[in-house]
């Protein structure tokens, strides 16, 4: 789960993009639940 949690934190950081940055918000909660 971390790994997974870095990886999307890792590429958000890399292109910055507002979407990118919602979609690994949502792919957390999706984890998370």
């Amino acid at each position: 789960m971390m790994n997974t949690e870095q990886k999307y934190k890792k590429e958000a950081d890399k292109q910055f993009s507002p979407s990118n940055v919602l979609f690994s918000h949502r792919m957390k909660k999706q984890i998370r639940i």
